[in-house]
Protein backbone atom coordinates (compact mmCIF):
# COMPACT_ATOMS: atom_id res chain seq x y z
CA UNK A 1 0.00 0.00 0.00
CA UNK A 2 1.31 3.19 -1.17
CA UNK A 3 1.72 6.00 1.13
CA UNK A 4 -1.25 8.01 -0.26
CA UNK A 5 -3.61 4.99 0.47
CA UNK A 6 -2.22 4.65 3.52
CA UNK A 7 -2.88 8.17 4.76
CA UNK A 8 -6.65 7.90 3.38
CA UNK A 9 -7.04 4.79 5.03
CA UNK A 10 -6.30 6.78 8.65
CA UNK A 11 -8.49 9.77 7.86
CA UNK A 12 -10.69 7.41 7.56
CA UNK A 13 -10.37 5.39 10.80
CA UNK A 14 -10.04 8.55 12.51
CA UNK A 15 -13.29 10.12 10.60
CA UNK A 16 -14.75 6.62 12.27
CA UNK A 17 -13.80 6.95 15.40
CA UNK A 18 -15.46 11.05 15.79
CA UNK A 19 -18.38 9.43 14.44
CA UNK A 20 -18.63 6.78 17.27
CA UNK A 21 -17.30 9.05 19.60
CA UNK A 22 -20.47 10.85 18.59
CA UNK A 23 -22.99 8.77 18.18
CA UNK A 24 -21.98 7.47 21.91
CA UNK A 25 -22.55 11.10 23.01
CA UNK A 26 -25.84 11.11 21.26
CA UNK A 27 -26.75 7.98 22.73
CA UNK A 28 -26.37 9.10 26.23
CA UNK A 29 -27.92 12.51 26.04
CA UNK A 30 -30.61 10.55 24.41
CA UNK A 31 -30.60 8.26 27.78
CA UNK A 32 -30.05 10.98 29.78
CA UNK A 33 -33.42 12.70 29.11
CA UNK A 34 -35.54 9.50 29.10
CA UNK A 35 -34.16 9.08 32.27
CA UNK A 36 -35.18 12.90 33.40
CA UNK A 37 -38.70 12.49 31.35
CA UNK A 38 -39.31 9.20 33.40
CA UNK A 39 -38.81 10.27 36.80
CA UNK A 40 -40.74 13.75 36.64
CA UNK A 41 -43.57 13.56 39.01
CA UNK A 42 -45.75 15.56 36.37
CA UNK A 43 -47.48 13.40 34.10
CA UNK A 44 -44.74 14.54 30.27
CA UNK A 45 -46.53 13.49 27.17
CA UNK A 46 -45.90 14.11 23.60
CA UNK A 47 -48.94 14.28 21.53
CA UNK A 48 -48.62 13.97 17.48
CA UNK A 49 -50.52 16.07 15.08
CA UNK A 50 -53.57 13.48 14.13
CA UNK A 51 -54.15 13.90 17.97
CA UNK A 52 -52.49 10.41 19.66
CA UNK A 53 -50.18 10.22 22.76
CA UNK A 54 -46.45 9.30 21.03
CA UNK A 55 -44.48 8.95 24.38
CA UNK A 56 -45.63 9.34 28.28
CA UNK A 57 -43.76 9.39 31.06
CA UNK A 58 -44.56 6.65 34.10
CA UNK A 59 -46.31 8.90 36.07
CA UNK A 60 -49.47 8.35 33.66
CA UNK A 61 -49.75 5.37 34.91
CA UNK A 62 -49.18 6.15 38.47
CA UNK A 63 -51.99 8.72 38.21
CA UNK A 64 -54.30 6.74 35.68
CA UNK A 65 -53.70 3.30 35.60
CA UNK A 66 -53.03 2.94 31.94
CA UNK A 67 -49.65 1.80 30.69
CA UNK A 68 -48.16 3.16 28.02
CA UNK A 69 -49.27 0.85 25.55
CA UNK A 70 -52.82 1.58 26.27
CA UNK A 71 -52.54 4.85 26.19
CA UNK A 72 -50.69 5.35 23.13
CA UNK A 73 -53.29 2.86 20.76
CA UNK A 74 -56.15 5.31 21.10
CA UNK A 75 -56.95 9.30 20.44
CA UNK A 76 -56.36 10.84 23.20
CA UNK A 77 -59.73 12.61 23.31
CA UNK A 78 -60.92 8.98 24.24
CA UNK A 79 -59.52 9.43 27.72
CA UNK A 80 -60.86 12.91 28.42
CA UNK A 81 -64.81 13.68 30.15
CA UNK A 82 -67.20 14.17 27.20
CA UNK A 83 -67.91 17.75 28.50
CA UNK A 84 -63.88 18.42 27.95
CA UNK A 85 -63.72 17.35 24.92
CA UNK A 86 -64.74 20.17 22.73
CA UNK A 87 -62.81 22.61 24.94
CA UNK A 88 -60.10 20.97 24.64
CA UNK A 89 -59.55 20.86 20.94
CA UNK A 90 -60.17 24.49 20.84
CA UNK A 91 -57.44 25.26 23.33
CA UNK A 92 -55.04 22.89 21.19
CA UNK A 93 -56.30 24.36 17.98
CA UNK A 94 -56.04 28.32 18.85
CA UNK A 95 -52.45 27.65 20.88
CA UNK A 96 -49.82 29.58 19.03
CA UNK A 97 -46.69 28.29 17.51
CA UNK A 98 -44.05 27.80 20.06
CA UNK A 99 -45.49 30.20 22.72
CA UNK A 100 -46.20 27.85 26.20
CA UNK A 101 -49.63 27.76 27.40
CA UNK A 102 -50.05 27.85 30.69
CA UNK A 103 -53.68 26.58 33.40
CA UNK A 104 -55.63 24.79 31.08
CA UNK A 105 -58.06 22.22 32.45
CA UNK A 106 -60.09 19.04 31.62
CA UNK A 107 -60.69 15.83 32.86
CA UNK A 108 -58.74 12.71 32.02
CA UNK A 109 -60.08 9.24 32.81
CA UNK A 110 -59.03 6.80 34.85
CA UNK A 111 -58.60 2.85 34.20
CA UNK A 112 -60.97 2.51 37.26
CA UNK A 113 -63.49 4.79 35.68
CA UNK A 114 -62.92 7.56 37.74
CA UNK A 115 -61.65 11.07 35.80
CA UNK A 116 -58.74 13.04 37.73
CA UNK A 117 -58.70 16.92 37.07
CA UNK A 118 -56.03 18.00 34.98
CA UNK A 119 -53.87 21.18 35.03
CA UNK A 120 -51.63 21.58 31.71
CA UNK A 121 -48.98 23.45 30.32
CA UNK A 122 -48.44 23.07 27.16
CA UNK A 123 -46.51 24.11 23.77
CA UNK A 124 -47.21 23.53 19.87
CA UNK A 125 -44.64 23.14 17.24
CA UNK A 126 -44.71 24.09 13.42
CA UNK A 127 -45.21 19.95 12.81
CA UNK A 128 -48.30 20.09 15.28
CA UNK A 129 -46.94 18.13 17.77
CA UNK A 130 -47.29 19.19 21.17
CA UNK A 131 -45.03 19.20 23.94
CA UNK A 132 -47.02 19.07 27.24
CA UNK A 133 -47.09 18.03 31.44
CA UNK A 134 -50.08 18.04 33.46
CA UNK A 135 -50.39 18.26 37.26
CA UNK A 136 -53.67 16.58 39.12
CA UNK A 137 -55.49 18.90 40.59
CA UNK A 138 -55.86 18.89 44.49
CA UNK A 139 -59.41 19.31 46.73
CA UNK A 140 -57.59 22.39 47.66
CA UNK A 141 -57.37 23.75 44.20
CA UNK A 142 -60.85 22.28 42.80
CA UNK A 143 -61.95 24.62 45.86
CA UNK A 144 -60.24 27.20 44.45
CA UNK A 145 -62.45 27.46 41.12
CA UNK A 146 -65.58 27.04 42.79
CA UNK A 147 -65.51 29.81 44.95
CA UNK A 148 -67.47 32.93 44.16
CA UNK A 149 -64.53 35.27 44.60
CA UNK A 150 -61.99 35.74 42.18
CA UNK A 151 -58.86 34.30 42.98
CA UNK A 152 -55.29 34.77 41.95
CA UNK A 153 -51.45 33.70 42.28
CA UNK A 154 -49.33 36.22 41.01
CA UNK A 155 -45.54 37.24 40.36
CA UNK A 156 -44.38 40.25 42.48
CA UNK A 157 -42.52 40.82 38.59
CA UNK A 158 -46.52 41.55 37.85
CA UNK A 159 -47.17 37.72 35.70
CA UNK A 160 -50.10 35.86 36.40
CA UNK A 161 -49.58 32.13 37.96
CA UNK A 162 -53.30 31.19 38.11
CA UNK A 163 -56.60 32.80 37.87
CA UNK A 164 -59.95 30.84 38.42
CA UNK A 165 -63.08 30.79 36.51
CA UNK A 166 -64.72 33.86 38.84
CA UNK A 167 -62.45 36.09 36.48
CA UNK A 168 -63.59 35.24 33.30
CA UNK A 169 -67.73 35.44 35.29
CA UNK A 170 -66.81 38.99 36.65
CA UNK A 171 -64.33 40.93 34.32
CA UNK A 172 -64.75 38.48 31.44
CA UNK A 173 -60.92 37.44 31.31
CA UNK A 174 -60.20 33.27 31.02
CA UNK A 175 -56.52 32.27 31.77
CA UNK A 176 -55.68 32.00 27.95
CA UNK A 177 -56.87 35.78 27.70
CA UNK A 178 -54.75 37.02 30.36
CA UNK A 179 -51.64 35.60 29.34
CA UNK A 180 -49.15 38.03 28.37
CA UNK A 181 -50.32 40.57 30.24
CA UNK A 182 -49.52 41.84 33.98
CA UNK A 183 -51.55 42.25 36.72
CA UNK A 184 -50.88 46.45 36.76
CA UNK A 185 -51.83 45.97 32.72
CA UNK A 186 -55.78 46.29 33.96
CA UNK A 187 -55.87 48.59 36.64
CA UNK A 188 -57.39 52.03 35.62
CA UNK A 189 -54.81 54.25 35.30
CA UNK A 190 -56.22 56.99 37.83
CA UNK A 191 -55.45 53.94 40.24
CA UNK A 192 -52.23 52.64 39.14
CA UNK A 193 -49.77 54.35 41.16
CA UNK A 194 -51.68 53.91 44.44
CA UNK A 195 -52.12 50.55 43.84
CA UNK A 196 -47.97 50.20 42.98
CA UNK A 197 -47.11 52.32 46.46
CA UNK A 198 -49.91 49.89 48.54
CA UNK A 199 -48.05 46.77 47.03
CA UNK A 200 -44.41 47.85 47.89
CA UNK A 201 -45.51 47.44 51.80
CA UNK A 202 -46.85 44.05 51.33
CA UNK A 203 -43.83 42.79 52.71
CA UNK A 204 -42.97 38.76 53.19
CA UNK A 205 -46.22 37.50 55.11
CA UNK A 206 -48.00 40.74 55.31
CA UNK A 207 -51.90 40.91 54.05
CA UNK A 208 -52.99 44.45 52.85
CA UNK A 209 -56.15 45.41 51.27
CA UNK A 210 -56.46 47.93 48.49
CA UNK A 211 -59.42 48.96 46.27
CA UNK A 212 -59.31 49.78 42.60
CA UNK A 213 -60.66 49.14 38.82
CA UNK A 214 -60.32 46.80 36.95
CA UNK A 215 -60.74 46.79 33.12
CA UNK A 216 -63.24 44.56 31.65
CA UNK A 217 -62.65 42.49 29.10
CA UNK A 218 -65.22 44.94 26.83
CA UNK A 219 -63.45 47.95 27.94
CA UNK A 220 -65.19 49.06 30.96
CA UNK A 221 -64.11 49.29 34.34
CA UNK A 222 -65.39 47.46 37.54
CA UNK A 223 -64.48 48.23 41.13
CA UNK A 224 -63.34 45.50 43.13
CA UNK A 225 -62.08 45.57 46.76
CA UNK A 226 -59.14 43.42 47.43
CA UNK A 227 -57.30 41.28 50.05
CA UNK A 228 -53.76 40.08 49.17
CA UNK A 229 -51.11 38.52 50.88
CA UNK A 230 -47.65 37.87 50.03
CA UNK A 231 -45.52 34.92 50.87
CA UNK A 232 -41.88 35.19 48.96
CA UNK A 233 -42.19 36.10 45.82
CA UNK A 234 -45.71 35.50 44.86
CA UNK A 235 -48.83 37.03 45.85
CA UNK A 236 -52.13 35.37 47.07
CA UNK A 237 -55.27 37.79 45.89
CA UNK A 238 -58.90 37.58 46.76
CA UNK A 239 -60.97 40.02 44.76
CA UNK A 240 -64.58 40.58 45.53
CA UNK A 241 -66.99 43.70 43.67
CA UNK A 242 -67.58 46.74 45.37
CA UNK A 243 -71.60 46.90 44.63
Amino acid sequence: MNEHNSNKLQDLQNGMVKIKSMISKLNQKESDLANFFNISPDLCSIVSSDGYYKIVNDAWTAVTGFTADEMIEKPCIDFLHPDDVGKTLHNQASQELDTIQYNWINRHVCKNGHYVTLSWASIKKEDGTICASARPLNNYEIMFDLSEDMLVTSHVDGNFIFLNKKWEKYIGYTSTDIKGLKWYDLIHPDDLNDTLNVIKYLDVNSTLKICNRYRHKLGHYVDLIWNSKRIDDVIYSCAKLDE
